[in-house]
C-alpha cells in the first residue's frame, strides 16, 4: 500500500514502500538503528495528541491519494522549553505489520518545517504550551483501517533529547 503522510505541502507525492526505492535488503544492515529503536531509548519530554481519533476516510482530498484522513496534531512541551529537532511519520497497515517511515519527503521533517507547519516560531515550544498543526493528515489508495505512529524528538535548554509520539488510527 503505497501512503503518504504530511503537514502543509501543496503538492504531496504517493512514497512507495522503501524496498522499491532500492533500500537493501533489512538483513543487510545490521549495525544501523531503527527508528523505533531510537525513539525506544529517549524520555518522554513532549506530548503529542491527534483530534479526530480514531478518524474516518475521505474520498481524494489535500493528500492527492484516493483517500485521505484529516486531523489536527497538537504538540506540548511537558515540563520545559523544548525546541524539535526533527518529526515525522511511522505508517503500518493493519494487522500489525512493520512500523516504516514515510513522508511527504521520503525523510524525516526538519525544524523549519515544524516551525512552519505548526506555527511555532524557531521550532521551540514554550513549557505548558503546545503548538498545532489543524490540517495534518495521512493519504492512501485503499480504504482500509490504518495506523500513523507521528513522533517528535526535541532537545531541552539543558541539552538533553526527549521524544513524544502518538498514533492516529484511521477507519474506512
Amino acid at each position: 500500500m503505497a501512503a503518504t503522510v504530511g503537514c502543509h505541502s501543496s503538492q504531496p507525492e504517493p512514497i512507495e514502500p522503501a524496498a522499491s526505492h532500492g533500500a537493501p535488503h533489512p538483513t543487510a544492515v545490521t549495525a544501523r538503528v531503527s527508528k523505533d529503536q531510537e525513539l525506544a531509548a529517549l524520555p518522554v519530554g513532549i506530548r503529542v495528541t491527534h483530534t479526530p481519533n480514531p478518524v474516518k476516510a475521505q474520498v481524494r482530498g489535500r493528500s492527492g491519494q484516493h483517500y485521505t484522513w484529516l486531523y489536527e496534531t497538537r504538540v506540548a512541551a511537558i515540563s520545559e522549553d523544548v525546541t524539535i529537532t526533527e518529526f515525522g511519520a511511522l505508517f503500518r497497515k493493519l494487522p500489525l505489520g512493520n512500523w516504516e517511515l514515510r513522508t511527504i519527503y521520503d525523510r524525516p521533517f526538519r525544524p523549519a518545517e515544524f516551525a512552519d507547519w505548526y506555527a511555532c516560531p524557531g521550532a521551540l515550544i514554550h513549557a505548558g504550551t503546545a503548538c498545532v498543526d489543524p490540517s495534518n493528515y495521512t493519504g492512501g489508495d485503499q480504504r482500509s483501517e490504518i495506523e500513523t505512529r507521528w513522533y517528535f524528538i526535541g532537545k531541552t535548554r539543558s541539552g538533553q533529547l526527549v521524544k513524544g509520539e502518538e498514533i492516529v488510527r484511521g477507519t474506512p
